[in-house]
């Protein structure tokens, strides 16, 4: 599992993000799904192209989404 810690400074996290490899290696393609948040539906992600890849197409996922606005937490 891959988990990501936003943190501001030195603070504890704002947000904690945990991602799980849950389909197998096709051609060097995997399944991944969001545990927390928990979200529906899966990501691909091309094995080799390493874990900051994984991280920044969940993280564009979760923005265009809409999670994490500050209008959210009010």
């Amino acid at each position: 599992m891959l988990i990501i810690k936003l943190c501001v400074n030195l603070d504890p996290p704002i947000h904690e993000i945990h991602i799980q490899r849950v389909g197998g290696n096709v051609g060097g393609w995997c399944e991944y799904a969001v545990r927390k948040p928990e979200i529906p539906g899966t990501v691909l992600h091309h094995y080799d192209s390493g874990a900051v890849a994984l991280a920044a197409t969940v993280l564009s996922a979760l923005a265009e989404a809409g999670y994490g606005r500050a209008d959210e937490r009010a």
